[in-house]
C-alpha cells in the first residue's frame, strides 16, 4: 500500500471515528435523492445541505452575457437533480446546521457531488470551508459554465438582500 493510499485510508478512518461520537448524526445514508434546491437533497428521509458550497436560491434570478434575467436558482437545482437522475445517491454527515440539516458530502456514480456542483458553475465554494473547492469554482470561472456564464449575486448576498 502506497503513501498515498495509506493517508486516504487513516484521513477516512479517521472522519468515520470523529462521526460515530457525534451523537445524533448517521455516519452514513444511501438511497434515492429528492432534490429540494441546489445544495439541498432528501436521502432516506433525511434532509441534507451539501458540504462545502452555496448554490443560488429557488428564488434567485442572474443576468444572462444577453442582460436577461434567468431563474438561476431554478437551472441550479434542475441541473443536480438531471445529473443525479435516478442514481442511487452516497452521502456521509459532517454535522448539523441552525435548520437541522445534516451537513453531508455525497456522491453518485463514483462521482464527488460536492464538487461536481461547484466545477459546473451551479454553486459557489464555500468561503472558509477546509476544502471548499477553490480550484473548482477557478476553473467553472474560466470556462464560464453556469452561474459563470453572465452575472450573478453571491447567493449568501441575495439572500441578504432578498
Amino acid at each position: 500500500m502506497g503513501p498515498l493510499v495509506r493517508r486516504g485510508v487513516i484521513g477516512i478512518a479517521l472522519i468515520f471515528a470523529a462521526l460515530a461520537v457525534t451523537p445524533g448524526i448517521k455516519p452514513n445514508l444511501s438511497g434515492p435523492a429528492r432534490v429540494i434546491d441546489g445544495n439541498t437533497i432528501v436521502v432516506a428521509g433525511q434532509t441534507l445541505r451539501l458540504y462545502g458550497l452555496d448554490a443560488p436560491d429557488l428564488g434567485q434570478t442572474c443576468r444572462s452575457k444577453e442582460n436577461r434575467d434567468w431563474p438561476c436558482g431554478r437551472a441550479a437545482a434542475a441541473a443536480l437533480r438531471q445529473y443525479i437522475g435516478e442514481w442511487p445517491v452516497g452521502c456521509l454527515t459532517r454535522t448539523r446546521d441552525a435548520a437541522d440539516r445534516l451537513i453531508s458530502t455525497c456522491r453518485v456514480g463514483g462521482t464527488d457531488l460536492n464538487a461536481w456542483l461547484v466545477e459546473q458553475g451551479w454553486a459557489l465554494a464555500c468561503k472558509g470551508c477546509f476544502g471548499g473547492f477553490p480550484l473548482e469554482q477557478g476553473r467553472a470561472r474560466l470556462a464560464r459554465r453556469g452561474l459563470w456564464s453572465g452575472r450573478f449575486e453571491a447567493p449568501e448576498d441575495w439572500r441578504w438582500t432578498h
